[in-house]
């Protein structure tokens, strides 16, 4: 009776501020995060303070990732 469950799809139009309190995006963020990007990322310090900037933007997530990649 149950149908399959629907997929998680993240909305990228969403401010980056509020979607970090969903692990959902925090993943999704880190995913999309590619080199070199994420090279930077290479302790716990520099992880929260990419959720602090993260917190204090007015970047949609997708404005974010863009951001965060140098593009």
């Amino acid at each position: 009776m149950y149908g399959k469950q629907k997929e998680w799809e993240p909305n990228v139009d969403r401010l980056v501020r509020s979607a970090i309190k969903d692990e959902r995006y925090c993943s999704f963020i880190l995913d999309h995060l590619e080199r070199p990007a994420t090279e930077g990322i290479k302790d716990v310090k520099t992880l929260e303070r990419l959720w602090v900037r993260a917190s204090q933007s007015d970047m949609t997530v997708a404005e974010f990732i863009r951001y965060q990649k140098g593009e």
